[in-house]
């Protein structure tokens, strides 16, 4: 059975991959359970996906990320972007297969200093791997996790400060992204509210990310407070709402809220992180 890789303090190492989209919002969440359940861990942040895509890396995974995950064994990975039609491979796919193929006995020389195959001998070992099963499957101690004991009251959790801070209106219409971006930029000008992107499908479409998205007819239009700090009103939500209806059909509404000064929403793929991203 294979050993994970311990800090001099005794905290296992795991290499973290806060991933692509809504995947450093959900690792981010994971890690607070995780630390909340008293498990202290050593984590080792990596790239992986659409960042290191743009860099340039056409199999989204950099050597710094597989030598973390040669020496820890473990990892916690969000999702990863693939960029569609550029013909670049998944980085999901680079990191299962490669591992597969250690685990299978084919190494270099970078991990094997004898006995190791060539590169172009371990490529083809890798390629051959595609589509198929792993044949070695290494049994590992499992601990349950022990959660912590909470209360069951439905609001157990108490905010201190709430802020309306933006609103995500869904339309319906056949026109083009940016036809309906640039319409509702105008449609919102003299409002407090700015449109900060079009989602398509989960993914930013206005303004456009570089991401190819086979679009439907429903849009997810997010608009967010020019200013950080200003607290929404229900009235200017209507105010707004009275200017889009004149010309696009909207389906429904969903209010976005701040909660402590944490962000009480999600994200779509390759809409920044931040209100003002």
């Amino acid at each position: 059975m294979k050993t994970f890789s311990i800090t001099a303090t005794g905290h296992k190492r795991v290499t973290l991959i806060r991933g692509d989209g809504i995947g450093p919002e959900v690792t981010g969440a994971a890690v607070r359970v995780i630390e909340a359940a008293g498990v202290t861990l050593s984590w080792e942040e990596r790239l992986a996906g659409s960042q290191v895509f743009k860099a340039g890396n056409p199999t989204g995974v950099p050597d710094d990320t597989i030598e973390s995950l040669r020496q820890t064994r473990i990892a916690l990975k969000g999702p990863l972007e693939t960029p569609v039609g550029f013909g670049e491979k998944s980085a999901n796919v680079t990191l299962r297969k490669l591992f597969e193929t250690y685990e299978q006995g084919a190494k270099t020389s970078d991990v094997q200093p004898t006995g190791a195959m060539g590169t172009r001998a371990f490529t083809d070992a890798v390629i051959a791997n595609l589509g198929k099963r792993p044949s070695v499957r290494p049994a590992r101690a499992v601990k349950p996790l022990v959660l912590p004991t909470v209360a069951t009251a439905r609001d157990f959790v108490k905010v201190k400060t709430r802020r309306l801070a933006g609103v995500d209106v869904f339309l319906e219409s056949a026109l083009e992204p940016e036809n309906i971006g640039r319409a509702l930029e105008e449609l919102c000008l003299g409002t407090p509210l700015r449109l900060k992107m079009i989602s398509n499908r989960g993914t930013q479409v206005y303004p456009l990310t570089g991401t190819p998205t086979d679009c439907v007819d429903h849009w997810r239009c997010r608009f967010i407070t020019r200013a950080d700090t200003y607290q929404l009103r229900n009235e200017e939500l209507w105010d707004l709402l009275s200017r889009i209806q004149k010309h696009f059909a909207w389906m429904h509404l969903e209010k976005l809220q701040e909660f402590d000064g944490a962000l009480g929403w999600t994200r779509a793929q390759g809409e920044g992180e931040t209100p003002g991203a």
